[in-house]
C-alpha cells in the first residue's frame, strides 16, 4: 500500500446517525440527523475496475473516505458521512494499515425523496 501523506487530508466530513421521526403529509419519511463527529479526510472515487472486480455495475456515486484517528471511532454500517453537502450511506469499512491508525470507509450517494 503506498504511504498516506497527512496533506491529503484536505477534505472535511461529517459523521452522523439518521434516525425516522415520522412521516409528512404525502407519507414519506421524516428524518432526523445528529452528527456523531466531524473530521479531515482524504477522498477518492472508486474506479471502475475495482465495481467490475466485485461484479457490481460501475456507479459513480461510489466513493472512498480514509481518515486518521487517535481512538478508533465506532463505525459500522448503520451510519452515514456527510461531504460537499451530499450524503452517504456507509457501506464498508477496512482498516488499511496493521498499527490501524487509517480508516478506509466505502459509502455509496444517498438521494433522500
Amino acid at each position: 500500500m503506498k504511504k498516506i501523506r497527512i496533506k491529503e487530508f484536505s477534505q472535511r466530513i461529517t459523521v452522523f446517525v439518521r434516525t425516522e421521526t415520522g412521516r409528512d403529509s404525502e407519507d414519506y419519511p421524516t428524518y432526523t440527523d445528529t452528527d456523531l463527529f466531524t473530521t479531515w479526510a482524504k477522498v477518492e472515487t472508486d474506479g471502475a475496475e475495482e465495481a467490475e472486480m466485485q461484479k457490481a455495475a460501475f456507479d459513480g456515486s461510489r466513493i472512498v473516505f480514509t481518515i486518521r484517528f487517535r481512538r478508533a471511532p465506532v463505525l459500522d454500517n448503520t451510519l452515514f458521512v456527510r461531504h460537499d453537502g451530499l450524503d452517504y450511506a456507509i457501506v464498508g469499512i477496512d482498516p488499511c494499515d496493521f498499527d490501524r491508525t487509517y480508516i478506509k470507509i466505502h459509502a455509496k450517494r444517498v438521494v433522500l425523496q
